[in-house]
């Protein structure tokens, strides 16, 4: 231990440990057990880490606590929740309040990762408690992430100021994201290494009450402040001087915003999931992600394996009869015992509805076509939705290992015609036609990955309706001479197992008569 803990942090952090944290006096508290926090310090605030692993009852909100020092180490932990493998701070510089507003992004996203993944000993579900704990603690948790970079007292003297800066980037019990910023100006020759770490310490606990007790110890004071709690002022260390410490604005509600930057302009996450929660201002909640941490479903041959229905359409809009596929889908499924213990049927699988923002025929969507179809899916408790830009099914198997495409006829028709993979052999110089479908198709199957097909009504060559089967596409197929394993990755629904004669162009053409 650097030092005794002192009173005032461990009333602090037995106040983060046990009490609920809330964002309002109207609202309920969120349980404790709901609160999950990563903390990452680099230059100074290490008195911090000691502090939470020294009072009883961390392991109740504390997921992970890491002191990235080198500059590569810090570069490594910025690239949680994007693609990149590593990053340095977008500013170029370490010791900045942009830098700790990206390494508490990237505690945040950290946290989400964790309690999802069941890594916090699954005390919120994760994995223990199987896919419904996982969308459990993404519908009902509270993330934070809390970061410093300090520039402190060091072997040798430094021309700058000995500062910190302090963020902290939170999802709060209503589904809203808010971002804080604290610059800490320290005065130089006042205080020793220990003194300036613990100052620093001090400063990001108090930060990090912020976020998740913003109304004090009792949570019935609006006007309470974990600053005049903790202070970091004058004279601190005893020998007097002119600390400072500024806080930066707040930014909030810009998640949906953000994300969808990420995702089509930065392109730093592969995809956007969409979480329904009652609470949140616009019915969901909203999380970037490049892991496939979730959702993915577990190789089939694992004792948790739990199914995952991955829905790819437009869905503009959304219909009964999408809906209704969805239910036969798993249904079929659940029947099917899985292949771990195949005397016990498989746990409901969850649906994943996907809307790639890339179109393999069309280009990119507009963002301003895809923002009015989010509010859908907010109802659906059972399901949820993810943006991704993997127009190709070959892309999305690599997102979604061991999931079940569930695809209608009229697709997998499409799926299994030679002329779509034309394009290998004029633009690579590959093998197209059948040779570069059988590439393609193998490729998923070795992901995990099969299909669930179910009928659609479609005109025939004489211009009548007729309903298309997957039966009727594999005739059709024949001549292909698809090999077993091919064919065995997919899966009919009977008609009579679904059947519902709607389509999304039909009802947005009776919508435009209405208007005409």
């Amino acid at each position: 231990m650097i030092c005794a803990i002192p009173p005032d942090v461990q009333a602090a952090l037995r106040t983060l440990y046990t009490a609920p944290p809330a964002s309002q006096p109207s609202r309920p508290p969120t349980p404790p057990s709901r609160l999950h926090i990563c903390v990452c310090t680099t230059g100074a605030g290490g008195a911090l880490g000691q502090w939470m692993l020294g009072t009883a009852g961390a392991s109740n909100v504390l997921l992970e606590l890491a002191s990235p020092y080198a500059k590569g180490a810090i570069a490594v932990y910025l690239a949680h929740g994007r693609r990149e493998p590593s990053l340095p701070p977008s500013d170029g510089s370490y010791c900045s309040a942009s830098t700790a507003s990206e390494l508490a992004r990237a505690a945040y996203h950290r946290a989400v990762a964790l309690a999802v993944g069941g890594a916090d000993g699954g005390k919120d579900g994760g994995e223990e408690g199987g896919r419904e704990g996982q969308v459990r603690v993404l519908r009902e948790g509270t993330f934070v992430g809390a970061a410093c970079t300090a520039s402190v007292v060091s072997s040798q003297a430094k021309r700058g100021e000995h500062r910190a800066h302090i963020a902290t980037y939170s999802l709060d019990v209503e589904g809203r994201v808010l971002a804080r910023g604290y610059s800490l100006s320290l005065t130089k020759q006042a205080r020793s290494r220990v003194e300036e770490d613990i100052a620093v310490s001090k400063a990001t606990l108090a930060a990090l009450m912020e976020a998740t007790h913003p109304l004090g110890p009792d949570a019935s004071s609006p006007s309470f402040s974990w600053r005049k709690f903790l202070p970091v002022g004058v004279g601190e260390g005893g020998k007097g001087g002119e600390d400072r410490l500024v806080e930066g604005e707040d930014e909030a509600g810009r998640e949906e915003r953000d994300a969808l930057d990420a995702l089509m302009v930065h392109q730093t996450v592969d995809r956007v999931v969409f979480v329904p929660c009652p609470q949140a201002p616009k019915g969901f909640r909203v999380y970037p992600s490049s892991t496939t941490v979730f959702p993915a479903s577990t190789p089939p041959s694992t004792p948790a394996f739990s199914p995952l229905i991955v829905y790819p359409g437009s869905f503009n809009p959304l219909h009964e009869g999408h809906i209704q596929l969805a239910r036969a889908a798993q249904m079929l499924l659940a029947s099917h015992p899985s292949s771990a213990s195949p005397s016990v049927p498989s746990p409901s699988p969850l649906v994943l509805f996907e809307i790639s923002t890339s179109n393999a025929d069309k280009g990119m969507t507009e963002r301003s076509a895809l923002m009015p179809r989010f509010s859908q899916f907010a109802s659906l408790s059972s399901a949820l939705l993810v943006l991704t830009r993997a127009p190709l099914f070959l892309e999305k198997a690599r997102l979604f290992p061991h999931s079940c495409f569930l695809i209608g006829a009229d697709t997998a028709k499409r799926l299994l015609q030679p002329k779509y993979y034309e394009t290998a052999e004029r633009e690579g110089g590959g093998k197209g036609g059948r040779d570069a479908l059988l590439l393609a198709l193998n490729e998923i199957r070795m992901q995990g990955c099969r299909f669930i097909v179910g009928g659609r009504k479609v005109k025939g060559s004489d211009g009548k309706a007729d309903f298309l089967t997957l039966e009727a596409v594999l005739e059709e197929a024949r001549p292909l001479a698809l090999p077993p394993s091919v064919l065995e990755m997919f899966l009919g629904l009977s008609e009579k197992q679904f059947r519902i004669d709607l389509s999304s162009s039909e009802i947005r053409a009776r919508e435009r008569m209405k208007n005409v």
